[in-house]
């Protein structure tokens, strides 16, 4: 069935491909497989896991910012490895300040920062929120 909805030769052939001595009609979730990896840009999917990897990353109760970033930039380093493809700065810093914002000790301070670099007209990296959220980390940490 699925073979009379493919067009390209070489589409078809990754149909006809999932066909086993098991199943002599082909598996669906092999013949989906082979088209993805045919037809998807290359790098693509790894991005979409990353995305969805940060968008998993939550700081824990105690506020553990330390856990936070070695988690944002691994995913970093990762999409850096991604030939042609990349998560950029931007998605990196906007996550960051959303998890400060959802945790009552760093929201001030990094609110604060971020209205500064607003009305500074200065954008506002990544490296200047943990800078921030790093000394409130300490203070409460050692209180």
């Amino acid at each position: 069935m699925l073979t009379l909805a493919v067009e390209p030769e070489s589409a078809l052939r990754c149909i006809t491909r999932s066909c086993t001595d098991e199943w002599p009609d082909g598996i669906a979730s092999l013949a989906w497989k082979r088209l993805v990896n045919k037809f998807t840009e290359e790098g693509m999917m790894d991005i979409v896991i990353l995305r969805k990897k940060l968008e998993k990353i939550k700081m824990t109760s105690k506020g553990d910012v330390v856990k936070l970033f070695e988690d944002v930039y691994g995913i970093e380093t990762a999409a850096r490895q991604i030939k042609g493809k990349s998560i950029d700065a931007q998605e990196l810093l906007n996550k960051v300040v959303m998890e400060a914002f959802s945790h009552k000790d760093y929201m001030p301070s990094v609110e604060l920062l971020v209205m500064k670099n607003n009305i500074a007209r200065e954008a506002l990296d990544i490296e200047d929120v943990e800078e921030q959220m790093m000394k409130i980390y300490k203070i409460t940490r050692f209180n």
